[in-house]
């Protein structure tokens, strides 16, 4: 019985979060994220801004949280990709759920603007593309356990490298180019990915 109180706490705190999340982006596309207080968002949701902090620690957190899912989800379809596949065909292919995600969501190209132009967003988001990085090496050392370390290090930097290339692109040309493509482009330039 305790397991299922705590896993019904998990999930209302998970949709709180999500809402707060929601609530919170908007915000940060429509006036900024220098200027949203903490206070804003959580009149946005009808809470206090003591309760927001019950959720999350900075209103920074709440972008890592996104960040943290799908890294998280890309990392986990990489080691659930068939063994037999090349790596770096694995690496594109595990990363089509969140380009299809991307790509749908209405606050995901604006939010990249947001985080490529303001500067305490744009070095934390640096940040994450070495846990990105990070995700992706012990995914491939999951893979291929005999790979040599430093052979693992260089494919998931270049990786990342290509999938952030792919998205400033996509900002830059304000989505007129589908993401799915600017992706495979820049990893073709690497390798074949076909």
């Amino acid at each position: 019985m305790p397991h299922q109180e705590t896993s019904l706490r998990d999930r209302k705190r998970r949709a709180v979060q999500d809402e707060v999340t929601r609530a919170a982006v908007e915000l940060f596309i429509a006036n900024g994220f220098d200027e949203t207080p903490v206070e804003k968002i959580a009149v946005a949701v009808g809470m206090s801004e003591r309760t927001f902090f019950r959720y999350f620690s900075t209103k920074d957190d709440v972008l890592e949280r996104l960040s943290a899912h799908w890294r998280t989800h890309t990392t986990q379809l990489l080691v659930d990709r068939p063994a037999d596949e090349p790596t770096w065909i694995a690496i594109r292919r595990a990363l089509d759920a969140f380009v299809e995600s991307t790509t749908t969501d209405d606050f995901a190209l604006p939010l990249l603007r947001l985080l490529y132009t303001t500067p305490h967003l744009y070095g934390r988001h640096m940040l994450k593309m070495r846990l990105w990085r990070e995700g992706f090496v012990a995914a491939i050392q999951q893979r291929r356990p005999d790979e040599a370390e430093q052979t693992v290090r260089i494919q998931a930097a270049v990786a990342v490298a290509c999938f952030e290339s792919a998205r400033e692109a996509w900002v830059a040309c304000d989505g007129e180019r589908p993401l799915a493509e600017l992706l495979d482009a820049a990893m073709a330039e690497v390798w074949p990915i076909a």
